[in-house]
Order: C-alpha cells, then structure tokens, then sequence
C-alpha cells in the first residue's frame, strides 16, 4: 500500500480509537467493528474464514442482535472448521459489547445517526485544531515507531541540533 494512504488510514484509525474512549467506549457501530487485526478482540486470524466473508461483527448477528449459530453459518458462509473456533471467536468479543449489540437491536434509534467519531468531527467550531490535538495528546498506552517515523525523526533532529 502507498505509504501516504496508509498513514491516513493509520490516522483515522487512531481517530477513531481516541473518540470512542472518550465517549466510553459507546460508539453506535459495534456491528461494525471488524473481527480480525482488533485491538479490543484478542483472536487468532482465521484466513479462510475472512476470505469467506466473515469479517465484522455483524456478518455473525442474527437480525434480533444475538449471535447465528455455528451450523448456520456453516451453511450461509459454507465455512470449514469446529465450533470451539466460533465459540472462541464469540468469546473475545467484549462483554460490554454484546449487551450494548441486544439492547441497539432491542431499541434501535428513532432517527439516522452518524457514527460517533464522524458525528464528533461536525460538533466542533476548529475542527481541525481539534482533531489535531486529539491524536497528538500523549496517550498512556505505548506506541511503537515505523521505519519512516524514526528516519524523519533523525532527520529533523538533526536538523535542529544544528540551527541550535
């Protein structure tokens, strides 16, 4: 991938991440969160799987908010494997999750909505001032550098060094 679009997407990731912690973790789209390569959702990637189609929350949802049932998503997705791996799968996803999932589904919203991180973006007069501080304020959580960050930051603290 384009080193540029993935530094995007990186950002509204984190963006993303950042908004929902600061609305306690309640964004509207949990459906939609993806099952793989989830910070929240410590499982092992099952490839086949995702090649089949299974990729976010909701492509395992009934339509009332409870989870399908292995055979039947054996038979919609004509899936290979056990169901000790759905169970695992149904049992990363976070508790707080499932509920906020049944109660979305048992009183679903009386208008359209945005989702929170893109509802967020409007709601500010700076937005970009905003957005801005948002991902650069200091995070408790480590963060690990790329090969490009920690050459640019070489780079311009050389920089400075020598107009100091």
């Amino acid at each position: 991938m384009n080193p540029f679009w993935k530094d995007v997407l990186n950002a509204w990731a984190d963006y993303v991440l950042k908004v929902c912690k600061t609305h306690n973790g309640k964004c509207t789209q949990i459906a939609l969160q993806p099952l793989w390569f989830n910070a929240d959702i410590k499982l092992y990637f099952i490839k086949d799987w995702y090649h089949k189609g299974i990729r976010n929350i909701c492509d395992i949802l009934e339509e009332n908010g409870t989870f399908k049932t292995f055979e039947k998503l054996k038979i919609i997705y004509k899936l290979k494997g056990t169901s000790y791996q759905y169970e695992a799968l149904k049992r990363a996803i976070p508790k707080e999750w499932k509920l906020s999932l049944l109660s979305q589904y048992l009183s679903p919203p009386p208008q359209p909505t945005r989702p929170i991180p893109v509802e967020f973006l409007f709601s500010e007069q700076k937005r970009c001032k905003h957005v801005y501080t948002l991902l650069t304020e200091n995070d408790s959580s480590s963060v690990e550098l790329g090969k490009n960050e920690i050459w640019w930051g070489k780079k311009l603290c050389n920089a400075i060094n020598k107009d100091i």
